[in-house]
Order: C-alpha cells, then sequence, then structure tokens
C-alpha cells in the first residue's frame, strides 16, 4: 500500500511537471512573434533618418594582402561613427556582380577595375564619375639579392596571369612578350622552385614572398598599369546618394592607410620595405577610367596582335 502510494505521488508530480513544461512551450510560441516584430522595428531600415547603404566590393585583380571590403567597412564605420548611417559592404566576384546586375539587384555603390564595367554595361547608369581609392603595380621579381634584372629576357621569366587585369600588355611593353604565362599561384611557385630566374608579378607577389621568408629584389614596372580600384555611385534616392557622395569624396582622400591593405594611393604612407620601390605615383601608359565593351574588345584585340603601337594609343 506503501509502495503504491508513493508511486502515485511520483507521477502526480511527474504530471504537473509536464503540465507546466507544456504551459511555458505555449507562452514561448505567443511571445516570440510579438518579441520578433518589436525587434523588426527597433531595427527597420525604415526608421526616420537611418540609411543602409549596400557596397559591392569586386577584386578584378588580386591585391596586397588583407580584404579590400573590410577596410571599406572600417572606413565607413569611421566616418559615419555616431550616425544612423549603415555600410553593408559585399565581396563578390566578377561573374557573382555581373549575374547579379543583369538581374536587376543594383547595389547603391561598386568599387571594382577599370575592365568589370564592359561585363555588364552598367557604366551606362553610372551618375557620379569614379574615384579612384587605391591601386597596385606590376613589377619584376627575383630571389637573385640587388640584382639589376639586366638578364631579364622572355626565356628565363614567367607572368602572373592574373584575375581580370591585361598582365600580358604589362609584359608587351617591358619586352617580355613569349614569355610563359601561368596562373597566379603557379607563376609563384615557378620562381620559389627555380623555373624561371623572374616573375613579372605585382604587388600581391611581394607580400606572397615576405610571407616566405625569402630575400628577393624588386623593379617596378612604370610602362603600364591598369591595377586601379575605382568607387562609383549607382544609387538614384537623393537622400542616398549624398550619403554615397560623401563616402567617395572621404575614401579618396582619408586613404593614407591603404598601406594596412598593402595597396597603395597619392596619399599613401611611405612604405620601408621592399614595398617602397612601388611607391612612386606616375606611369606612361594606363588604363585607369571605367570602360565600355567596344573599348574594351579594342584593348584586347590590340593585345592579342601583339600591336604596341596601337595600345600606346589607346592607353596614352
Amino acid at each position: 500500500m506503501y509502495f503504491y502510494f508513493a508511486e502515485a505521488i511520483k507521477y502526480h508530480m511527474f504530471t504537473k511537471k509536464r503540465i507546466a513544461l507544456l504551459i511555458l512551450i505555449v507562452l514561448l510560441a505567443a511571445a516570440v512573434p510579438v518579441m520578433v516584430m518589436f525587434i523588426g522595428r527597433e531595427n527597420d531600415g525604415n526608421e526616420e533618418g537611418v540609411q543602409l547603404i549596400t557596397l559591392w566590393q569586386i577584386d578584378g585583380f588580386e591585391g596586397g594582402k588583407g580584404s579590400r571590403a573590410q577596410y571599406l567597412k572600417n572606413k565607413a564605420l569611421d566616418l559615419f561613427d555616431g550616425k544612423k548611417v549603415y555600410f553593408n559592404v559585399l565581396s563578390l566576384s566578377a561573374d557573382a556582380a555581373a549575374k547579379n546586375l543583369e538581374k536587376g539587384q543594383i547595389p547603391d555603390m561598386i568599387s571594382c577595375a577599370p575592365t568589370f564595367c564592359a561585363h555588364v554595361g552598367y557604366i551606362n547608369s553610372i551618375d557620379y564619375v569614379y574615384k579612384n581609392w587605391c591601386y597596385g603595380s606590376y613589377c619584376l621579381l627575383t630571389l637573385k639579392q640587388n640584382d639589376d634584372f639586366s638578364a631579364v629576357n622572355s626565356k628565363n621569366t614567367v607572368i602572373n596571369a592574373g584575375k581580370d587585369n591585361f598582365a600580358s600588355i604589362a609584359a608587351l611593353f617591358c619586352g617580355l612578350d613569349g614569355a610563359k604565362t601561368e596562373e597566379p599561384t603557379n607563376a609563384y611557385l615557378s620562381l620559389l622552385g627555380g623555373k624561371a630566374e623572374y616573375m613579372l608579378g605585382t604587388q600581391r607577389d611581394i607580400y606572397r614572398l615576405k610571407t616566405r621568408g625569402v630575400s628577393f629584389s624588386v623593379k617596378k614596372i612604370d610602362a603600364f598599369n591598369d591595377l586601379y580600384q575605382n568607387i562609383s555611385i549607382l544609387a538614384k534616392d537623393k537622400q542616398i546618394y549624398a550619403t554615397c557622395r560623401q563616402f567617395t569624396e572621404y575614401i579618396t582622400v582619408n586613404n593614407a592607410d591603404v598601406y594596412k591593405i598593402g595597396m597603395l594611393s597619392a596619399n599613401a604612407e611611405k612604405y620601408d620595405d621592399e614595398m617602397a620601390e612601388l611607391q612612386s605615383c606616375g606611369f606612361e601608359y594606363e588604363l585607369k577610367s571605367t570602360c565600355g565593351q567596344e573599348f574594351l574588345d579594342l584593348i584586347k584585340s590590340s593585345s592579342a596582335n601583339k600591336d604596341l603601337n596601337k595600345l600606346k594609343i589607346l592607353l596614352k
């Protein structure tokens, strides 16, 4: 009898716990939608004075180190600290950005290399002239210390093909046409492995070698450059446009710290390492501004035909 009574008490307590748990679940189910509603209101982008800016960072060429998208995000935080302006900076490939634009998904701002514009012809929708906020540079590299690069030729040099940039044109201007072209990592490994004495690369390769901890020599290529990161505004809303305009003006003046991402700018602080060789501005020929498909096709055909004179006319 005692055991029966004890078991009954246990069963009764267990049942009460189950009922209490069910009540708690019901209360939570009812509360969550209300909580979400209030949270949604608190963070609603339609709140008076709040602006959400979308910026696409498209890496059309290899950078130096770190993330250009994160750099832009940090700059936006610096500029709009304490204000109701929020930047959503997305890092996209050229292909992904092109597909989104073709679907009508237009960001407020876009940061890209000059060659990207021709992918989808979005240049026609830009209401604001592009601004260059950082750039890179082509260079010659060798593992020989204090080398004068007088022995460079197309047979002992490998070219870093890059991404959407014209390393082939840089090679043409340097008299290295015919040199073997490799994808970025393979070109770097060819130099390290002794398959090539020299490499035509960029600032990214300097950081690859620095990370590896090897000694090397650098020579800047002044003849040609297309490694520019440009920022443009696509926003149509007047208030959003004004905020974007403020940011572009800020990023092109307050960019002395692009050394943090291994890049260059007109205002950049001076490097005290191998990057110092690339520090000086000024290139004889360059592809710097946004361009349409027709112009880009002319550049490509002239490069394929090795028509240096035509390229000089187009890029001057």
